[in-house]
């Protein structure tokens, strides 16, 4: 056995030359912590994981750079494990032998089944060694819903996710047989990957080689990729991306996208994919994006490429449905726009080598070939092109020819070749217009600077649809032009209103009419009658502002089967609506006994699934909501989300004390949101604040029963938010958990300030005033972890009331990153019936307080 090497030097890469050169050695070294020393079995059949767990804490105290070391010829088993930082110094994560995971699927909760090994929150790492992390995902594969339709769709786990890491370096590791995503990188910054081998069966499902979102200035380089999925996903957040000499194949090759799923907003920006070869892969340079989202793709680079036997070389899709059913047509999209496909040959295993099918309403523009020879495996037949709403140019020599640009059915071609250079690439027509300028009549401005004339019958058919854009099914009479607003009544488009038969068809339709009205506009739901509608999304957007008036009841089904697992998380969805009213005086009720009947919190035998949120704001702005009744949600009453410049006022939320997770009014991402006038009595909290709320009023509320206003949670799974700018004013709270409470997990970053609750009435509440940086929301005991959210400028003033336990004020703060800046002014609470005086108890917290305050406050303690 080689002797024992003192290293005497901080030096990192002293460090990394000794353990190339005798890492298998027993080491005195108090910077090397192997996985051997703190009790590994190292045989592939017992559990490893505390091992690995006790090895990286050591090295992460550590104030001096360290390794964590795996070494060589042998394999540990472990299962779950999250390796977190800050630590004190760089780590080195030196994987010489294997990690492999743990065979047995319940192995893996709810809670922890998207990840096997994540590094969380660390700077400074390097994973390298040229060692093995085998995923061992033959048994997730055999039970995915892609493999055997007949199984339920049901998440696995990544085997190595980096979260919110910075300055990180992966490389020199052979990365096998994930059970689904290999690698993840998320919410970092600064990242080296290189020389890395990746591989699974390329009939594994899901089993992308590198996945990455939410990232900047990463570079991956040297690597080659054998998967069952991607070879690399490239997705929303993703900055600055360079990927150079890489081999993929088999695979479905290296992807941007998907982007805008579910609606959403995403952004991806200077991407350059360098000198890539793929072999036999399902597609080649591709961006791919759903109907309905919002965003850009842009500043992209295909350059060096050369494709053999690859089905779709060159592919550009906006029209992206990886679902069941058919998606639905709509009419917003993630711009594409400044991509450029240079020196890029071989072999397509179809006929069509190059394929841009755009939106028809965001069309792709600035899209540039330049030096693309692709011919037919084989030589069978010549390679075409198809395009389809794609604004494109070409340089050097350009096989197979690509296709004409598109108008509305008018190739760019079939106008003159003077007319043709004028075409703006963000011009909308009408194929009426495009025959205008098609017979070359020019001479009326009308956009972005170019002139024509728009013919007589054009003008005429224009002034027709204008007059006719306030004909809907009832027009408001006795108002000006102005001020008119078209009335879309469910009635009308088939709605039965008997509560049994299903009317969101006839929703979804008058939705659609309002929609696309220049009017303002009204979806009417009567009066007197229940509307039953299943999960349904109202999207945007819209041509001018609509209020739903329900003054009506609209229902849930009764029956858990009308959701699936695509749709569970919402009942009616608003997505990217500008200046809706949601009004009406009348209900929305989830019908939710059967889901709380169903709940693991309900009955902790059955397992924990999710369910819907009865109503759901995305991506709104200039929203309100207000004299509404909402009762017996299935899950959370009412979510805004990324919204903007929101009221709520006037309504009514109730369920059950004991139904589970019924949250009145759920806020998350938004910002400038008032909310006054309500009554919420529920199950769960009346008000929960979450990550991105800033500048958030609340105002002149009753909450009881339920668990009182909650910021919170923040900081789960070690990840980053933030709450700015909040006020909770006038409130009064009966029988509640919580009365002003503010609670953040152990391993969270980020911060909660600027936080005021005042003037409020407690009556008969648990934890009248609180504060917990220790919150665990689960069945077995949360890890101690050294970050957390920060929590600062906190004022809870003019409060009073009973409590209905002795600890009235309870600040438990981190020792880490302790509370700062609590004020307590004014606040006079006792305990309900007399029983004894109140309490309170503080730690980690610095407090000042003004007035009289009663319980006296603890003083603060390290």
């Amino acid at each position: 056995m080689p002797s024992t090497v003192l290293i005497s030097s901080a030096s990192l890469l002293a460090l990394f030359f000794f353990l190339h050169s005798a890492a298998d050695a027993e080491t005195g070294s108090s910077n090397v912590f192997s996985m051997q020393s703190y009790g590994a079995h190292r045989d592939g059949h017992h559990d490893d994981t505390k091992a690995l767990a006790d090895a990286w804490a050591a090295a992460c105290s550590s104030v001096k750079p360290a390794v964590v070391l795996i070494p060589k010829g042998k394999t540990y088993l472990t299962k779950q494990t999250t390796l977190s930082g800050p630590c004190k110094s760089s780590i080195v994560f030196m994987v010489k032998g294997n990690l492999v995971a743990s065979p047995e699927r319940s192995h893996w909760s709810k809670e922890t089944i998207r990840h096997w090994i994540l590094f969380s929150g660390v700077t400074g790492l390097t994973v390298t060694g040229g060692g093995t992390i085998d995923g061992n995902g033959k048994i997730w594969w055999q039970n995915s819903c892609k493999t055997n339709s007949k199984m339920p769709c049901t998440e696995a786990p990544t085997a190595l996710t980096f979260y919110s890491c910075k300055n990180l370096k992966v490389e020199n590791l052979k990365v096998v047989n994930s059970q689904q995503i290999q690698i993840s990188v998320e919410d970092c910054t600064d990242v080296k990957m290189s020389r890395l081998s990746i591989t699974a069966p390329e009939t594994s499902p899901n089993t992308d080689g590198i996945h990455i979102t939410r990232s900047k200035n990463v570079q991956v380089t040297d690597s080659t990729i054998k998967t069952g999925d991607d070879c690399m996903s490239i997705e929303d957040g993703t900055e600055n991306l360079h990927v150079k000499n890489m081999v993929c194949g088999p695979g479905h090759g290296i992807s941007i996208g998907s982007l805008g799923d579910h609606n959403s907003e995403a952004h991806v920006t200077n991407v350059t994919v360098d000198n890539v070869r793929m072999y036999g892969t399902t597609n080649g340079a591709r961006i791919k994006t759903w109907q309905g989202g919002k965003g850009h793709a842009k500043n992209i680079v295909f350059q060096n490429m050369v494709m053999d036997n690859v089905w779709n070389p060159i592919i550009i899709d906006q029209n992206y449905c990886d679902s069941s059913t058919p998606c639905k047509q709509q009419k917003s999209a993630v711009e594409v726009s400044d991509v450029l496909f240079k020196n890029i040959k071989g072999t397509s295993a179809s006929e069509e080598a190059i394929m841009l099918h755009c939106s028809s309403s965001v069309p792709c523009h600035g899209i540039t070939l330049e030096n693309i020879k692709l011919t037919v495996k084989g030589g069978s037949n010549d390679a075409k092109s198809t395009c389809e709403n794609a604004e494109w140019q070409k340089s050097g020599t350009v096989t197979p020819q690509p296709c004409d640009r598109w108008i509305d059915g008018h190739s760019v071609a079939d106008l003159s070749p003077d007319l043709a250079q004028l075409v703006p690439h963000r011009l909308k027509m009408s194929r009426t217009l495009a025959d205008g300028l098609a017979n070359n009549a020019w001479t009326k401005d009308i956009t972005d600077g170019l002139t024509v004339q728009v013919l007589p019958h054009v003008h005429a058919k224009v002034n027709m649809n204008a007059s006719s854009l306030t004909n809907g099914d009832d027009s408001l009479r006795g108002r000006s032009l102005e001020s008119k607003k078209v009335m879309f009544d469910v009635r009308k488009h088939g709605a039965y209103g008997d509560g049994q038969h299903d009317d969101t068809k006839a929703l979804e339709k008058a939705w659609a009419a309002a929609c696309s009205s220049s009017q303002p506009s009204i979806v009417l739901i009567p009066k007197g009658k229940r509307y039953l509608t299943k999960h349904i999304t109202l999207s945007g957007p819209c041509k001018s502002s609509i209020t739903l008036m329900i003054e009506g009841t609209l229902v849930a089904p009764p029956r858990r089967s009308d959701w699936n697992k695509e749709i569970i998380r919402h009942w009616i969805m608003f997505n990217d609506v500008s200046g809706l009213t949601v009004a009406g005086g009348g209900a929305i009720d989830g019908n939710g006994k059967i889901w709380w009947q169903n709940s693991c919190k309900t009955n902790s035998k059955l397992p924990c699934t999710e369910a819907p949120t009865a109503l759901t704001f995305y991506s709104c702005s200039n929203l309100k909501m207000e004299n509404l009744k909402l009762v017996n949600s299935q899950q959370i009453h009412m979510s805004v989300e990324d919204c903007r410049d929101v009221r709520i006022s006037g309504l009514t939320i109730t369920a059950p004390g004991t139904s589970p997770n019924t949250d009145g009014i759920h806020i998350t991402r938004s910002k400038n949101v008032q909310v006054t006038g309500c009554t919420i009595k529920t199950g769960d909290d009346c008000m929960s604040i979450e990550d991105g709320t800033e500048n958030l009023h609340v105002k002149n509320m009753v909450c009881g029963p339920g668990h009182g206003i909650s910021i919170g949670s923040l900081g789960d799974h070690n990840s980053e938010a933030h709450v700015n700018n909040v006020t909770i004013d006038t409130v009064r709270l009966y029988g509640t958990t919580n009365g002003a409470r503010i609670k953040t997990w152990q391993g969270g970053r980020g911060y909660a300030k600027n936080i005021v609750f005042q003037n409020m009435i407690m009556e008969n509440v648990w934890n009248p005033i609180i504060i917990d940086q220790n919150y665990c929301d689960s069945a077995t005991p949360c890890k101690k972890q050294t970050s957390a959210v920060q929590i600062s400028n906190v004022v809870f003033k003019n409060i009073r009331g009973t409590s209905a336990s002795k600890e009235a004020i309870k600040l438990d703060c981190s020792r880490n990153v302790p509370c700062q800046g609590i004020a307590l002014k004014d606040v006079k609470l006792t305990v309900k019936g007399g029983g004894g005086d109140a309490r309170s108890t503080c730690r980690n917290a610095k407090w000042k307080k003004s007035g009289t305050v009663i319980p006296q406050p603890c003083a603060f303690s390290n």
